[in-house]
């Protein structure tokens, strides 16, 4: 859409890609690192699904990324409490995405079982 000369200069300026561009840096700049993790995460397991096609149905697609999103939230708060630089948060949120929901429960169950069985040799 091309705005008329007509119109003052202020009404002009929307049109303009860079504009565009900087909104949505400043927008991604702006929200917190959990966030940034969980709509990573979120669009990675999407992209991850949809290459793979094993998935056919659209809600089994969209739970798997929600369940990536939430999963990567929690690990990047988690990387925030540890006082981990900057930015693992949003690593670790493409890292689950990549993964997988499945994957990650998998490698949570065999870490505990193993924590549990070191407990009782004890």
């Amino acid at each position: 859409m091309v705005a008329s000369d007509d119109w003052p200069a202020t009404m002009r300026t929307y049109a303009m890609p860079h504009n565009t561009v900087h909104f949505l840096h400043s927008l991604w700049e702006s929200l917190p690192e959990p966030i940034k993790a969980a709509i990573l995460a979120a669009l990675v397991a999407i992209l991850r699904i949809l290459y793979d096609g094993k998935e056919p149905r659209w809600v089994r697609r969209a739970l798997e990324a929600a369940l990536c999103g939430c999963i990567a939230m929690g690990v990047a708060y988690l990387t925030e409490s540890l006082g981990l630089p900057h930015g693992w948060g949003v690593f670790m949120g493409a890292a689950i995405g990549l993964f997988g929901a499945d994957s990650v429960r998998e490698f949570g169950r065999r870490y505990i079982s193993g924590r549990i069985s070191q407990d009782r040799k004890r």
